[in-house]
């Protein structure tokens, strides 16, 4: 409502208001184009210090696995298995401390598995180039339970293997001995051999010692700087079908655990100062919902079995639930030799929660696009030597010229189907430095397609978001204000100079916005 003893200021004050406005709109509208050219620059910026950290790394062989060794995080393997690992190594003897948990935040202990034993370097490894092949011989396995419905869990489980073995004496917080090559005279007499072995119930296997690697990687801040040096020790990778654990040689690795040090990594710590009787309890952390829509990178180069190392990079957009990967693949494990670009794209449909992580959703992603661009003249050689019609054309690859193999259904050479489904599982999270992090299930070993039914149980390495997108990408802007309706009395104004301030006013603010709409009220 409008007053009759209206005086010039407060016409000069409308006119800057109305001015600020408009000035406030542009302002932001520009800083917020700024904003995404400077997303888009973080992502390149980031991906740059990938390649630069990456050159940094050095692995030399045989790798110096001496010290303590412990999980960085609560780690998930295939089934799905819940654990934290303590690994300590002398010069030619090991000894290996596995928590295994009931959660996916190893928040409730459920067992405790201790082995020992010896280790042997062989030979650099043939199928996984920079790592070491490894022979151990294994000596004794101990478990112990820290709830009574697991102890009997794992007690109809080791019977069996071993029928009779494991009887009602077990208690929790106790150690039974699982594997040993000599025990003592009254068991061997009782059992008939000297050799106790009754790990296949439980489907454990310590194989992943038969492949080792250690990194020294340099991290780096902003600008470039060098930061303090990391070591990591990365062993070979386990079966996703429990049942082949035992007979499975590693041709890729695990999460890699941390040379153990206290000021750098709270975990490391926990897991390091914790003993068997006292099994180290994770803080419980909030789950987050799943929202894709962004852009995310890999942090370091990560490996696929039989020694394929890459780099990826996503984009998922929420307004036509469609999405986009680039797999920069490389012959080496600092991802420096290039081989192949893999470009696919296509549809994403999401499901319910999954029924084996709590946080996680079953996410259908539908491949309908998919093009390659060799990088390596001998992988340009192979590529022109498939049968017409089985990737792209033949005869047609050059280096450095991206094809679309989308009408030959993909390329058998590299097992590329398209069109095609995947089966998979979602989550996000947190990393220590308070970037978003988004992971997709891990593929099965021996590469057998997922299903609805069948989907992973484990996560490949997280990507780290380095843009986010909103809902309808490429208009990412602050709208101007709300219309402005001004409800006055509907009724004759006599006053000539209020008539004249108000006109006045009416232009000021037509000005500002066309679309200001007045009406009179009595």
């Amino acid at each position: 409502m409008f007053r009759t003893g209206m005086k010039n200021s407060t016409l000069t004050i409308l006119i800057a208001l109305c001015y600020s406005e408009g000035q406030m709109t542009r302002n932001l509208r520009h800083h917020l184009i700024q904003k995404t050219d400077d997303d888009r620059n973080r992502c390149d910026h980031w991906q740059r210090l990938v390649t630069l950290s990456q050159k940094m790394v050095s692995a030399p062989l045989p790798p110096n696995v001496i010290g303590e060794w412990v999980s960085e995080g609560c780690e998930i393997r295939p089934g799905p298995e819940y654990l934290l690992r303590n690994y300590q190594f002398t010069k030619s003897r090991f000894h290996l401390l596995q928590y295994y948990y009931l959660d996916d935040m190893c928040t409730v202990p459920a067992f405790s598995v201790s082995a020992w034993g010896r280790y042997f370097f062989r030979r650099p490894s043939m199928v996984v180039p920079g790592g070491m092949d490894v022979d151990y011989v294994l000596q004794g396995v101990d478990i112990m339970a820290y709830e009574s419905g697991v102890m009997d869990s794992l007690r109809q489980k080791i019977n069996r293997s071993c029928p009779g073995y494991l009887k009602s004496r077990w208690r929790t917080y106790k150690k039974f001995r699982l594997y040993s090559y000599r025990d003592t005279k009254e068991q061997s007499d009782k059992h008939g051999k000297k050799h106790i072995d009754c790990l296949s119930g439980l489907h454990l296997t310590f194989n992943e010692l038969q492949l080792m690697r250690v990194e020294y990687r340099k991290n780096l801040h902003r600008g470039h700087h060098q930061h303090k040096k990391s070591i990591e020790l990365f062993l070979g990778d386990i079966h996703t079908q429990v049942r082949k654990r035992a007979y499975y040689r590693p041709n890729s690795y695990q999460p890699p655990l941390s040379k153990q040090r206290h000021h750098q990594c709270h975990v490391c710590h926990l897991v390091s100062k914790s003993e068997r009787s006292s099994p180290p309890r994770l803080p419980s952390r909030a789950k987050f919902p799943v929202f894709m829509a962004g852009e995310w990178i890999s942090m370091k180069c990560e490996i696929r079995p039989f020694g394929l190392f890459l780099l990826r990079k996503m984009k998922f957009f929420n307004f036509n639930q469609s999405w986009y990967g680039e797999y920069l693949y490389f012959r080496d494990a600092k991802c420096q030799v290039a081989m192949y670009t893999l470009i696919a794209e296509g549809e994403y449909r999401p499901g319910r929660p999954s029924h084996h992580h709590r946080g996680s959703t079953n996410y259908d992603f539908i491949v309908e696009k998919a093009l390659i661009k060799p990088l390596d003249q001998l992988f340009v050689d192979n590529l022109n030597g498939h049968d017409s019609g089985m990737c792209g054309h033949k005869g047609f690859w050059r280096l450095n010229v991206s094809q679309d193999v989308t009408f030959s259904g993909g390329c058998s050479g590299i097992g590329l189907v398209v069109p095609n489904t995947e089966y998979d599982i979602v989550r996000t999270g947190i990393d220590h430095h308070g970037r978003p992090q988004l992971y997709l299930g891990d593929t099965d070993t021996d590469v057998i397609p997922s299903t609805p039914d069948k989907r992973p149980t484990s996560y490949q390495p997280a990507l780290t978001q380095c843009r986010s997108f909103t809902e309808h990408i490429g208009t990412n802007y602050l709208y101007p204000l709300p219309r402005v309706h001004y409800n006055v009395i509907n009724r004759a104004v006599s006053n000539t100079l209020k008539e004249s301030y108000f006109l006045i006013i009416l232009l000021v603010l037509l000005s500002c916005d066309n679309n200001v709409v007045v009406t009179f009220n009595s």
